[in-house]
This record gives C-alpha cells, sequence and structure tokens, in this order.
C-alpha cells in the first residue's frame, strides 16, 4: 500500500503517527509519561489507563519480558480478540492488519482502529474495509478450509456475505448444484480419478459424489452455524450434454437414451444424497431441449458479439484451456491437437455455463451455486449474472 493512501486511513480514522506510538509507548514503558502532553486532551484519559494497564500486565508476566512491546501486544489482545502475532525466537511478527496496512500499536490501545475491519491478511483487511463481514466470513473459510473449497475471489466473498445476509433477513435462499452425467472413469494419476468418456452410467457420478463428502458440513454450516433456515438445495444433471452428437457419438448413445440414462441418476443421486436435496435434469426448469437451445444460442451470440471480452488471444480462456488440457485431451481424443482447439472449446464450454448462470440467476430465488467440477470454469457463471459461486476441489484429473 503506497503511503499516501495509509496517511489518508489515517487521518480519517484520527490514528497518531508512528513516531509519537513509539515515543508514548517508550515512555510508559520506562516509567516516565511525560509525553502525554502532547497528546490532544481527549486521549490523555485514555493514555494513563494504557498505563495504569501496562504495569499491571508487568507485574503478572514479570520484570524479565521480552521483548519489551510484549506487554503492549497483551493489552490490545484482550481489547481485539482478532489482534494477532507470531514469535520466532527473539523476533516478533504482527499477523493483524487493518485496510491493508498494520496501525501502529498505540492506535489500537486508544480504541482508534474499528474492531470489524481488522483480518489476519492485508487482503482480508482492505475488504473488511469495503463491508466485508469478518466474522461471518471468518465461521465461513474455517469450514471450507477444511471441506477443500476453492479459495474464493474478492467479489466471490462479498457475493456470498450478501446471500448469507439475505438469508439472515428472513428471505429464502436457493442453493444449486450442476453436475456432470456419471461419465465413465480410471484411476488417475495427479487425483483420484479420470475420465474415460468411454460410457455414461446410471450413478451419482464424479462430480456428485465430490459434492456428497461434503455436503453435511456445508449444510451444518448454512443451517446450524448460519442459521439459515430456508434454504432449498437443487442437484442438476447436465442434461444438455446428451443435445451433442459428438457427445453421443463417443458414449454409443442416441440422444434420448442418454438422457433416459440421465433419469435414472436422478434417482440414484436422491437415494444417496447425505442430506434432502431436490434433483432434476438442468432443462427442465427451461422447458427441456427446446429452451436451452434457445438459451445457449443466444448466449453464443453475445459471446460472438465479444460482449464478455475477445474470443481470440483472451488470457482468460488460454488459461483455462491449459488447465483443463487433460481432460479434454481425454473427452475429445486430441492428445496431438494445437492449442487453438482447446481454447475453441474452452469458448463453447464457457457459453454453457454462462447460458447456466443467466437461468440459475433467472429461475432460483436468491441462489448459490455449488460446483464439484472444474473450478476454472466458475469465472463464466457470472458473466451474464451476479450470483455467488463456491467451488469444490474436484476429485478427477
Amino acid at each position: 500500500m503506497r503511503k499516501d493512501q495509509v496517511r489518508a486511513i489515517g487521518e480519517q480514522f484520527s490514528l497518531p503517527p508512528t513516531d509519537l506510538s513509539r515515543a508514548v509507548l517508550k515512555s510508559i514503558a520506562l516509567g516516565k509519561p511525560d509525553l502525554i502532553d502532547v497528546l490532544p486532551t481527549p486521549l490523555r484519559d485514555r493514555v494513563a489507563d494504557i498505563r495504569a494497564g501496562y504495569e499491571q500486565k508487568m507485574r503478572a508476566l514479570g520484570d524479565d519480558i521480552r521483548p519489551r512491546n510484549l506487554v503492549y501486544y497483551h493489552l490490545i489482545k484482550e481489547m481485539y480478540p482478532g489482534f494477532n502475532w507470531v514469535e520466532t525466537g527473539s523476533q516478533v511478527q504482527i499477523e493483524t492488519y487493518f485496510r491493508g496496512f498494520k496501525p501502529n500499536l498505540l492506535s489500537y490501545l486508544l480504541g482508534l482502529v474499528p474492531q470489524e475491519q481488522i483480518a489476519t491478511t492485508a487482503r482480508m483487511a482492505a475488504l473488511a474495509g469495503q463491508g466485508l463481514n469478518m466474522s461471518l466470513i471468518e465461521q465461513c473459510t474455517a469450514v471450507f478450509q477444511n471441506q477443500g473449497v476453492c479459495p474464493l475471489a474478492d467479489e466471490e466473498l462479498l457475493r456470498l456475505q450478501r446471500w448469507i445476509e439475505k438469508g439472515q433477513r428472513g428471505e429464502p435462499l436457493s442453493i444449486v448444484s450442476p453436475v456432470c452425467p456419471d461419465y465413465s472413469a480410471a484411476p488417475g494419476e495427479s487425483r483420484k480419478f479420470r475420465f474415460t468418456f468411454e460410457s455414461v452410467g446410471t450413478g451419482a457420478g464424479l462430480a456428485c459424489l465430490r459434492l456428497f463428502q461434503s455436503l453435511t458440513a456445508l449444510r451444518n454450516l448454512f443451517g446450524e452455524t448460519l442459521q439459515l433456515p430456508n434454504i432449498e438445495h437443487h442437484v442438476l444433471v447436465g442434461d444438455f450434454e446428451a443435445f451433442s452428437e459428438q457427445n453421443c457419438q463417443r458414449v454409443g448413445l442416441s440422444p434420448g437414451d442418454f438422457v433416459d440414462r440421465l433419469r435414472t441418476s436422478c434417482g440414484t443421486i436422491s437415494m444417496q444424497a447425505p442430506a434432502p436435496v431436490a434433483v432434476g435434469l438442468f432443462t427442465d426448469c427451461i422447458g427441456g431441449r427446446p429452451g436451452w437451445e434457445r438459451e445457449y444460442e443466444e448466449m453464443k451470440r453475445r459471446f460472438a458479439a465479444e460482449e464478455f471480452g475477445p474470443l481470440e488471444g483472451n488470457p482468460l480462456f488460454r488459461d483455462i484451456a491449459e488447465a483443463r488440457k487433460p481432460l479434454y485431451r481425454s473427452w475429445f481424443d486430441a492428445a496431438d491437437a494445437p492449442d487453438s482447439f482447446f481454447e475453441q472449446l474452452v469458448v463453447a464450454q464457457g457459453v454453457e455455463y454462462s447460458a447456466m448462470g443467466k437461468v440459475i440467476a433467472e429461475k432460483f430465488e436468491n441462489p448459490l451455486v455449488i460446483g464439484a467440477d472444474h473450478h476454472r470454469m466458475a469465472p463464466f457463471y457470472n458473466f451474464a449474472a451476479d450470483i455467488p459461486v463456491v467451488y469444490l476441489d474436484r476429485n478427477y484429473d
């Protein structure tokens, strides 16, 4: 953060300059609080309280405490439970930020730093300054880290918070989890599985099974910890993949037989779900294949018009293509295809994901997407919508 930005924040919150902080705290530690007189009158009594607290804490901790400022850290910790530091040998590193920087100790001791805006990283502290509720998000991230949720971008954290706050106000919420068909798979290399795409079964499918591994913990987080009682969770199988002639040829099924297997998968998902979910085919909510094709063609037109950025040389598409090459090579039997081929596939799938995001935003009340396929596809959900998206790490290459 630039010095002028830090200075502006300090002025906004009336934080004392660092040289004054050092001088005042040093004088208290030496038992010579003569510098109190240079402070504004309203702060003098508070500094006297700091001195009394310092002396009391010194008696409790002992005279040999090192480093010298450790006493102040303990005083601040009593005022700010979120204030933390790390001791490595004789060195102490403060691990707490406010608006993206570390205020001086006197700013904390005077109670000038807003309690709800401190965080353990500069990034999170900056977001707190934009209105991120740190207590709420920390409850989520504790569960997310344990369950393998992919890190959320800044805007996704803010979207998630808005979704939770709607539920806390009593509004009904939806969770929508689009999942892949039950494509055949084999043991993977970097992950547990890899798709072979030789057939389509009638099981839950890899993405859905990954969702189920974390479903109970996530639902407990939302329902019990965050007190969001009115949530309906929809698991929707991506039946539009049966509308691709190439996909049907690959798995040796007609579109009708492909969809029939997916409907059987819906029953399997319902039986295997560790928590109540409403299960269906994705296109059922828009009138089946005709509705999907309308949505897809309209989104394809918007992509072609470069409403969401250039189609060629787009760094987002290029990065996603690179990340998904192992999957695409297996899916399309394209081991020797040029990079442009994979980028075109990303665009085609990006159209699908963007259409899904638009449909979800329009058809479900206050939706949150929880995905378990490839997390790099997450940005597409918000190309034509504004909905929170949370992704679990996938279980396939």
